[in-house]
């Protein structure tokens, strides 16, 4: 849920990416426990990075953060869909 909150704001600043940190912690976590799977170790440093784009203009570092966001609410959702699955 956490992930997919910057995606619903109008706006999305650099300090916003601060609420990011819970689904990277989480996806750290279960890619160091089972292993991670194919980009989810890119998706995270790009999630990372992103506060950084806000160096280039306005649109394209928005850009930047917005694709970081929606590829890091697609890595948590399939994975809490994988391990759902197993229960």
């Amino acid at each position: 849920l956490v992930a997919a909150i910057p995606l619903a704001m109008p706006f999305f600043y650099e300090y916003d990416a601060v609420m990011l940190a819970i689904p990277m912690a989480w996806l750290l976590g279960e890619g160091s426990r089972s292993g991670f799977r194919p980009g989810e170790r890119s998706v995270l440093l790009l999630a990372f990075l992103s506060p950084l784009a806000s160096g280039v203009p306005h649109l394209a570092g928005n850009l930047v953060a917005l694709a970081a966001t929606a590829a890091l609410l697609c890595m948590v959702t399939r994975r809490a869909m994988k391990e759902g699955s197993r229960e």
